[in-house]
């Protein structure tokens, strides 16, 4: 284009836009690379915790629930010793769904999809999917965006395909010609992307940072600095507390010999 050549209004509307779509799409990736991090992160964290803290919890509290027992063998009707049975059962009841929890997701259960949901999968799969594509560059989107429709039907999730099945329709991409109002309309459906997602990342962000794990992970890593490891130090108070009250549960045992 010559730089003496007067720009149409779509022409300026569409340079205005591409500079501000490049400032988006930057944030967005710096966003992307910190959530993903920080997903990493905590992932990492959470099993280390569950590997050296969930676990002696979970053994610390059975123990609690044996001295309970017996305490209440000996004194039945004191409510106190009632209390402290029920409290400790309850944590172990807990701690069990979550260890059932976790190996249930390790593994997949039945799948019996429902006909609307193969109705839904079957409409999407005729609109996305790869082998509808016309170069190898599409064909990677749309192998991509067929991954996540698989995955949702797969969980029977039909809300998720309705929500791709909708992006996929509205997409930017799927606007034909390459004049320059065309070229606009796919950059102000890309800018409104863009700040959907940017808005969609910074709440997943603030939620994960709002949790209990990530403040310990904090913490720990706070402690390393001092060349503490925190979950170890953590974990080294409840083996003590675990052997104290095993020590007390067969002192109660003897007779309190």
């Amino acid at each position: 284009m010559s730089p003496n050549k007067t720009l149409s209004p779509e022409e300026l509307e569409f340079s205005i836009k591409t500079e501000q779509l490049g400032k988006l799409e930057n944030l967005l990736l710096q966003l992307e690379l910190e959530f993903n991090s920080l997903q990493m992160e905590i992932s990492t964290f959470q099993r280390r915790y569950v590997e050296f803290i969930v676990k002696r919890m979970y053994e610390l509290d059975g123990v609690e629930v044996e001295i309970a027992q017996y305490l209440i063998s000996t004194d039945p009707n004191n409510p106190e010793y009632r209390q402290k049975l029920n409290k400790f059962r309850e944590q172990v009841d807990e701690a069990e769904k979550a260890f059932a929890r976790e190996k249930k997701a390790l593994s997949k259960s039945d799948f019996k999809p429902s006909d609307s949901l193969k109705n839904l999968y079957r409409d999407i799969a005729r609109k996305i999917h790869p082998d509808l594509s016309v170069d190898d560059e599409e064909r990677e989107k749309r192998t991509v965006i067929m991954a996540e429709v698989n995955e949702a039907y797969q969980n029977g999730d039909e809300k998720r395909l309705e929500q791709i099945l909708n992006e996929w329709q509205y997409s930017p991409e799927n606007v034909s010609g390459e004049d320059v109002g065309s070229q606009l309309i796919k950059a102000i459906r890309k800018i409104a992307q863009a700040r959907k997602r940017i808005i969609i990342i910074e709440n997943e962000i603030k939620i994960l940072k709002g949790t209990e794990i990530y403040e310990l992970q904090e913490k720990s890593k706070e402690s390393t600095k001092d060349g503490i490891d925190l979950l170890i130090q953590m974990s080294g108070y409840l083996d003590v507390q675990i052997h104290e009250r095993k020590q007390y549960l067969e002192f109660l045992q003897s007779g309190g010999k």
